[in-house]
């Protein structure tokens, strides 16, 4: 990022999980770009050092937790370390999540059980973690990943589908509950984007003309970056009426 920002986040303390590659990477250096301290949780711990690296030299503070977002004990180590070294938590973005495309026939248990508990399980830990914390304070904003796989039907994904599904109506259910006490939750569906996530497909020059020729105002695929401002804002005082909405920005696909 360059320039002067659009989004003021000076003072905010900001948890991104899956923060070490990708959307949550994006998201994490965004936020250190327009002021905030970070609290970074992935399972990733190598990856996040460098990630923090980056931060501190913008002058912004980064604190690092290796966490499994399936753990309840370790996604409460990652809510207490932020609330211990900034003082209180304004902005939680949920990106971590994993992803396995096969034919559902050949899906075993436990890699349903893997995407399920990781997607879903995870985000609602998170959610419920920290949110309790905000909820505390009287304030916060939290950023769920949804996805188009879990507003439509999608041949190949019966655990991520599912998953995305759940988030989205968890996203609304926490919103109209805990919206008198401040906190917001919103969630974000990404299109097509240019991350580790999407390799498989990456490395397929058919398959990936295939995802763009999909989406009406791309020629190719979305970059992480792409997905920060809609974050920023629905987290900013220009999105304070909006509470429980799950926002496509996904190039217009799905408006098929």
């Amino acid at each position: 990022m360059s320039g002067q920002p659009i989004f003021d986040f000076t003072g905010k303390s900001v948890i991104v999980t899956g923060a070490a590659s990708g959307n949550g990477r994006a998201t994490s250096l965004a936020f250190a770009h327009t002021g905030a301290d970070l609290t970074l949780g992935d399972i990733q711990a190598g990856a996040m050092a460098e990630l923090a690296g980056e931060i501190r030299r913008l002058g912004r503070r980064a604190e690092v937790v290796q966490v499994d977002v399936c753990d309840e004990g370790q996604v409460q180590k990652l809510a207490d370390c932020a609330l211990a070294a900034y003082g209180h938590i304004d902005i939680l973005v949920n990106a971590a999540g994993v992803i396995l495309r096969k034919p559902s026939l050949e899906y075993t248990l436990k890699e349903w059980d893997w995407v399920v508990d990781v997607s879903l399980k995870g985000t609602w830990l998170c959610c419920q973690k920290i949110g309790a914390i905000m909820v505390r304070q009287g304030s916060g904003s939290i950023i769920n990943f949804a996805s188009g796989a879990g507003m439509r039907g999608m041949v190949g994904y019966p655990a991520y589908g599912p998953a995305k599904a759940g988030i989205i109506n968890l996203t609304k259910g926490l919103a109209i509950e805990w919206g008198r006490q401040g906190v917001r939750i919103n969630a974000l569906a990404p299109g097509f984007v240019n991350t580790p996530f999407n390799r498989a497909i990456l490395a397929d020059p058919k398959l990936t003309a295939a995802r763009v020729a999909n989406t009406p105002i791309a020629a190719k695929p979305m970059e992480p970056e792409d997905l920060v401002p809609a974050i920023m804002f629905l987290c900013s005082e220009g999105g304070k009426w909006i509470t429980g909405v799950t926002l496509p920005v996904d190039g217009g696909n799905s408006a098929r």
